[in-house]
């Protein structure tokens, strides 16, 4: 009975080897990301970050009810905007932030901010009016002007 026991598991061994998956070397290796990839997950970062950084401290306040709500609600007509101008090989992306007004009879679009957003270390810089030095987000008069209201 032993023989006939140890070649049965001899059989099943030499199956499940054939059936597992081998790994090749090309699936090893990392994955390299293309230049373009890099590129939209940079921006893709900075409009996170300026998202939660700016526009939600200086746009108009969304009731809890309406964003969690399945029904999307129109932005009111008086909002500000955020969008990238450009971007270099270092990983520096500029961006400038809109007053954005659809009440008038020809809507307008109004710059008042413009900033970098550095990448590597996920800082966001915002110049200031002024002295036309580049303060963190927080320290802006746009940001400040908004939260003493």
């Amino acid at each position: 009975m032993k023989p006939k026991m140890s070649f049965l598991y001899l059989l099943l061994s030499a199956s499940a080897v054939t059936i597992m998956p081998v790994v090749s070397e090309d699936a090893a290796k990392s994955v390299v990301k293309t230049e373009a990839q890099l590129a939209q997950e940079r921006q893709q970062a900075c409009y996170v970050a300026i998202e939660s950084q700016i526009l939600q401290h200086i746009n108009p306040e969304v009731s809890r009810a309406d964003r969690f709500s399945r029904v999307i609600r129109p932005m009111s007509a008086q909002y500000y905007a955020g969008s990238i101008v450009s971007e270099n090989a270092d990983g520096i992306v500029g961006f400038q932030i809109n007053y954005i007004d659809r009440m008038a009879l020809k809507p307008s679009s109004v710059i008042v901010a413009t900033g970098t957003y550095n990448s590597k270390n996920g800082e966001l810089l915002l110049k200031d009016d002024q002295s036309g030095e580049f303060v963190v987000a927080s320290a802006h008069s746009l940001l400040k002007k908004k939260t003493n209201t």
